[in-house]
């Protein structure tokens, strides 16, 4: 379990904070693209705005420039004060099968909503607490039978603090100041591609 932090800024901004908290670079560099799933009353994206809990997201996640079939299902869970996430790797000869494993594994038909892709850096800080910054983000909705629609380009980025709940000794309100925000990457996107 987790507890996490956004805060949504400009890179410039974001690579100072990185910079001014010394962090440790773990990984390169990656591109990461996720379809999300929802119900046709799109449930869970009322249920975040609203700020219902529990309440879940899912998706489909792959690394790379180009589509790849060996991803991974993740069922992301959010609670009052923290969140958890379940991967289910799987390899797809199609787009419906990643529908089927769904159902299979949730016992409910959702279809793809929306396609996000975006740059991510990765970061450490001495306690442990992991840092990443999200940009060139993009966002796209889909049909029922995955057909991209419309997409929209954002000029912001996103930093993300995760921290075990053990372990909430990030200072927030010195570091970030007034930019730490309820955010959610599905729900944007949706208000800029659907409504």
């Amino acid at each position: 379990m987790r507890n996490e932090i956004k805060v949504k800024s400009n890179i410039l901004d974001h690579l100072k904070i990185i910079k001014n908290k010394n962090l440790k670079k773990i990984y390169n560099d990656r591109k990461i693209n996720s379809i999300y799933f929802d119900t046709i009353e799109l449930n869970f994206f009322y249920d975040s705005e609203e700020g219902t809990t529990p309440r879940k997201k899912i998706r489909y996640r792959w690394y790379g420039d180009k589509f790849n079939k060996f991803g991974n299902i993740e069922i992301k869970e959010k609670n009052t004060f923290f969140s958890q996430k379940q991967g289910i790797k799987i390899n797809i000869n199609s787009l419906d099968n990643i529908k089927e494993k769904i159902f299979s594994e949730l016992k409910i038909n959702l279809i793809p909503t929306l396609l996000v892709s975006y740059k991510r850096k990765y970061f450490i800080d001495n306690k442990s607490n992991r840092y990443t910054v999200d940009s060139s983000i993009c966002y796209t909705s889909l049909n029922r039978n995955f057909n991209k629609r419309f997409s929209k380009k954002v000029d912001y980025s996103i930093l993300e603090v995760k921290r075990s709940i053990d372990n909430l000794e990030v200072n927030d309100a010195s570091t970030f100041g007034p930019n730490i925000t309820r955010y959610s990457k599905y729900c944007e996107g949706i208000k800029y591609t659907y409504f």
